[in-house]
């Protein structure tokens, strides 16, 4: 039986066909899964945010007009605090993750300074997002109002590049 089953193969491969079962699947199943996924979580984004700004508004059946809604109540988003956090985590969040499926992972450059909080060297440049961050989780300042020392969600110490490059050259003048 196995020296029938080479024989047919070895016969297709002459006229230039490939043996059947030896073909890769269509589409990477990590990537199709993960849309799935960011279909799911926009959805969800896009009620939370209805809920919260415009209940009036009626959902949108695709992921497309999804986005649309939430950019279109951006002006609301914009005035609930939390709300803005929280869908710019998600923004973020789902770009990371549509990214590293995709197999392009954001560049991330370790910077010599210290940080001004924990004089630790973990400052990271996330240039993608530009951020500069303290990857050093123990790090924390005396601010009772930064997000450093929360119990439930702490939350790492971040500056815009821009901010950091402006106090990285007070720092040295």
């Amino acid at each position: 039986m196995h020296a029938q089953e080479r024989h047919d193969a070895l016969t297709q491969l002459a006229r230039g066909l490939k043996p059947l079962g030896a073909s890769p699947a269509p589409g990477d199943l990590t990537v199709m899964q993960t849309r799935r996924d960011i279909d799911t979580d926009i959805a969800d984004l896009e009620e939370a945010v209805r809920e919260r700004v415009a209940p009036q508004v009626r959902g949108a059946a695709t992921t497309n007009r999804r986005i649309g809604n939430i950019i279109k109540l951006f002006p609301k988003v914009g005035a609930v605090d939390d709300l803005m956090t929280h869908v710019l985590a998600e923004a973020y969040r789902l770009r990371a993750r549509a990214r590293w499926a995709l197999g392009d992972f954001g560049e991330v450059r370790r910077l010599t300074a210290r940080c001004p909080y924990c004089g630790a060297k973990s400052l990271r440049e996330l240039a993608d997002r530009g951020v500069v961050t303290c990857s050093n989780t123990a790090c924390w300042c005396d601010d009772p109002a930064c997000p450093c020392d929360d119990e439930t969600a702490p939350r790492r110490h971040q500056w815009h590049a821009t901010q950091w490059h402006t106090i990285t050259e007070g720092i040295s003048a």
